[in-house]
């Protein structure tokens, strides 16, 4: 016979850390981990708790669609991408951001045919070794996104309690103009064409040298 066990769920705990995680990240963009039904506490009873959250992050597709279902009109992320052609269909239709960390994941959004390009996540393995592109690898990566039509914005991400900052090692990229440079950026990189980037300098891009700093706090990075 199993014994009797009740959990009890108190949300205005959860909205006060994450009241708590904006304090201890000034600045930064704080993202609501809920994969795996918001780690069994249940998207549906949480969702109010955590909607003050600049997005929601994900593995299920079944879970993007509830999210959006509850009203959330904000960016959501799938961590761990599309893995066929109709998850990238839905995305196009529900809005979603996916990371990409695997080559074959490019080659289906260079076959998606589709009238919204998609804002990706390029993840790097930067020692881990779960998901993500090896730092010899990225680049390569990030030159075959930023050529897909299909693609709007990229974001560099890289896993576990470190943030990653793109150095841009060449002068054209001071000719971008806005602080996120098109060949240098930790956050959205703007594609050619795109306010704030200077189509000439992308005729060459940069190798980059990559600089990992720790963050104040990493309660604000999707793991």
């Amino acid at each position: 016979m199993p014994r009797p066990v009740e959990a009890l769920i108190h949300t205005e705990a959860l909205a006060r850390n994450l009241r708590r995680a904006r304090t201890a990240a000034p600045g930064a963009k704080v993202w609501a981990v809920v994969k795996a039904n918001a780690y069994g506490h249940g998207i549906t009873r949480v969702f109010d708790a955590l909607r003050a959250a600049d997005g929601f992050a994900l593995l299920d597709l079944h879970e993007a669609e509830l999210v959006r279902s509850l009203g959330w009109r904000g960016p959501i992320l799938l961590l761990e991408g599309c893995f066929d052609g109709r998850d990238l269909e839905l995305c196009s239709r529900l809005k979603l951001w996916h990371v990409v960390h695997a080559s074959e994941q490019i080659d289906r959004l260079a076959a998606l045919k589709t009238d919204r390009p998609h804002h990706v996540f390029l993840k790097m393995n930067s020692g881990m070794n779960r998901l993500g592109f090896r730092p010899d690898r990225y680049r390569a990566a990030w030159l075959r996104l930023d050529a897909l039509p299909q693609v709007e914005a990229i974001t560099l991400m890289t896993p576990g309690g470190r943030r990653l900052t793109w150095q841009p090692s060449c002068p054209a990229s001071a000719r971008c103009a806005t602080a996120r440079p098109c060949c240098g950026s930790a956050r959205n990189a703007p594609k050619a064409g795109r306010p704030g980037c200077d189509p000439a300098s992308r005729s060459t891009v940069p190798r980059p040298t990559f600089r990992f700093t720790a963050p104040r706090s990493a309660a604000s990075l999707p793991r």
